[in-house]
């Protein structure tokens, strides 16, 4: 679409628009406050700007750097207020000035949060005034118990109990419960707390909780909904429940299958009213063939979407009656120009003009506009 849709492109319910002159490398999370759109990856440079490096704002009409940028990639992004804050693998700004691994943005300026962190940070949330972080790292600010997990209040680091054995790939709030989900198998001296664990800090002595005895392997997608905790990824048991496979509910007493699960790994999953989307590997949900690597969960059996799609999910979205899904795929339902990204409408697939070149890692919803990010070089 003449030329200028290098790894980001809009979607407006009807055709691709390219933003700006697009990036020249791979986006890997895009956050979208209000009327700006904020994208970070492995890019150097934006529309011939080279302070443009790994985070990028978009103002609907032009590309603005965030200062000298950062020296390495960007792997989530929050927003809090006028604040933004990065994490990832960088270390410092592009001017030089010591960001490890975490920094905020104040609209104008960089700073460091506290001394930040000894390796890389995968996931950021904010709540109110705090800021969790999870990823590799086991130092936070010189706070030796923050092993893959901490918190920064707005002036200091606190350890979230005894921290986690291994990386956190996502962190989900809901409420006064943050969960978090990775490769870990013990949370705070917890031995059930595998890859999946609740710390809640409204608790008079708060701690970590194992959600009865976890899951068996590594989680990558959490969804709260109601009373329910929805969970995916690469397990394929819940607290010893072998019908678990790849995807679970947890009630807040007690892990159940949906069925009888899936029958390979889950990247994604979104709830939406009664029913809950789930989008990986699979080509099977519950027995159901057809369920080619997307499916939809009524609460008590899986449906196949039409005839699925051709290839993995990697991201789902959800926007009223519709649901968009990315991925590696090049057909859904049948349907051959929905290459990379489709819509759902609740009976029928549709394409998005001609889709995009290469596969579509992260989906974000704002209003009448569809923001996708992946490895694409051009979309429509």
């Amino acid at each position: 679409a003449g030329g200028g849709l290098s790894h980001v492109a809009r979607w407006d319910g009807d055709l691709w628009h390219a933003v700006g002159s697009g990036v020249n490398d791979i986006v890997t999370t895009i956050a979208v406050p209000g009327g700006d759109v904020y994208l970070g990856g492995q890019f150097t440079n934006v529309g011939g700007n080279p302070g443009a490096d790994h985070i990028v704002r978009w103002d609907g009409s032009a590309w603005h750097p965030l200062g000298s940028g950062l020296n390495d990639t960007v792997r989530d992004i929050a927003i809090a207020g006028r604040d933004v804050y990065v994490g990832g693998d960088f270390t410092a700004t592009g001017a030089g000035g010591s960001l490890a691994r975490l920094g905020r943005w104040d609209g104008s300026s960089w700073h460091p949060v506290g001394s930040g962190l000894d390796d890389s940070a995968f996931a950021v949330a904010v709540v109110g005034s705090d800021v969790y972080v999870g990823g590799r790292f086991s130092d936070a600010g010189g706070v030796r118990a923050a092993d893959r997990i901490a918190r920064w209040d707005g002036s200091a680091w606190h350890a979230l109990g005894d921290g986690l054995n291994n990386g956190v790939s996502k962190i989900v709030v809901d409420g006064p419960s943050v969960y978090v989900g990775g490769a870990f198998t013990n949370a705070g001296g917890s031995a059930y707390a595998d890859g999946i664990a609740r710390w809640d800090a409204t608790e008079l002595n708060p701690r970590w909780n194992a959600l009865g005895g976890g899951v068996n392997w590594y989680v990558n997608a959490i969804a709260p909904t109601g009373s329910d905790l929805y969970v995916g990824g690469w397990f394929t048991e819940a607290d010893g429940n072998p019908n678990a496979k790849y995807i679970a509910r947890w009630d807040g007493k007690n892990w159940h299958s949906l069925a009888q699960g899936l029958n390979d790994g889950v990247n994604a999953i979104a709830a939406t009213g009664g029913d809950l989307y789930a989008g990986g590997w699979f080509t099977d949900a519950g027995g159901i063939d057809a369920a080619d690597y997307v499916a939809r969960w009524d609460g008590s059996t899986w449906h196949a979407l039409d005839e699925g799609l051709s290839g993995a999910v990697c991201a789902i979205a959800v926007a009223g009656s519709d649901v968009y899904v990315g991925g590696a795929f090049t057909d859904a339902g049948g349907v051959g120009a929905a290459d990379g990204i489709a819509r759902w409408d609740g009976s029928t697939w549709h394409a998005l003009g001609d889709g995009v070149n290469n596969g579509v890692s992260t989906i974000v919803v704002d209003g009448p506009s569809v923001y996708v990010g992946g490895a694409f070089t051009n979309a429509g």
